[in-house]
């Protein structure tokens, strides 16, 4: 970071830094290859963006309220019916079949998205469409 800028208060950012943010990790997050270098996280940003490296936010779980005895926990367990099912009730609609890459990270990243119940209904459906297929 020792190269001069044209803006007071600022400098370069080397050719040397700009390659190991590029080469850095898709799972290594702005923040810390902004620590790591010295720069703010909106130029790591800037940078891996420009370089076709989009990260995506993984979405925060809520965490459970604290209830004050153990019992008051038990019987707050989610209760599911037998006969219940996790797939939709409606009249079956036509079959879209889409093909998507996506390298270990980036699936892992996109999972990582979906509520449990909708990671349920996923995993149900293919593994129903497997058993219609055999």
């Amino acid at each position: 970071m020792g190269i001069s800028s044209t803006h007071p208060r600022t400098h370069r950012i080397s050719d040397e830094i700009k390659a190991a943010i590029v080469a850095a990790a898709p799972t290594v997050s702005n923040a810390d290859l902004a620590r790591k270098y010295g720069i703010s996280d909106a130029t790591v940003c800037q940078l891996r963006k420009k370089a076709g490296i989009v990260r995506v936010k993984r979405q925060r779980s809520v965490a459970a309220p604290k209830h004050a005895t153990s019992e008051v926990k038990k019987s707050s367990a989610a209760k599911i019916p037998a006969a219940a099912s996790p797939l939709p009730t409606h009249a079956p609609s036509p079959t879209v079949t889409v093909a998507l890459n996506f390298t270990p990270e980036q699936l892992e990243a996109v999972w990582g998205l979906f509520s449990l119940d909708v990671k349920v209904v996923a995993i149900a459906a293919s593994l129903q469409s497997k058993v219609e297929a055999a």
